[in-house]
């Protein structure tokens, strides 16, 4: 997946999750199949913070944790199937 379409995807997901009753600050960490890792934060002010990846391509399937401010946590997976 190319890195500009993961941050797209990744900024759906987060949506979705707040939508859902996650709180921010989010905190994420994500692992792709090479095991490429990217740290991440969607903090109060609605900005999205994550650690440019070092290669353009990450190749799936790519894992997320993510972490609220009540150490509520959801998995999302995202596969060549789709997120899940």
């Amino acid at each position: 997946m190319h890195a500009e379409d993961f941050i797209v995807r990744l900024e759906a997901i987060i949506d979705d999750l707040v939508e859902k009753g996650l709180e921010r600050p989010l905190y994420f960490a994500c692992i792709a199949a090479d095991g490429c890792t990217l740290p991440g934060k969607y903090g109060t002010d609605g900005r999205v913070v994550v650690t440019h990846p070092e290669q353009e391509e990450l190749p799936l399937p790519i894992n997320i944790l993510f972490v609220d401010k009540r150490t509520r946590a959801q998995h999302v997976r995202f596969s060549p199937e789709g997120s899940s």
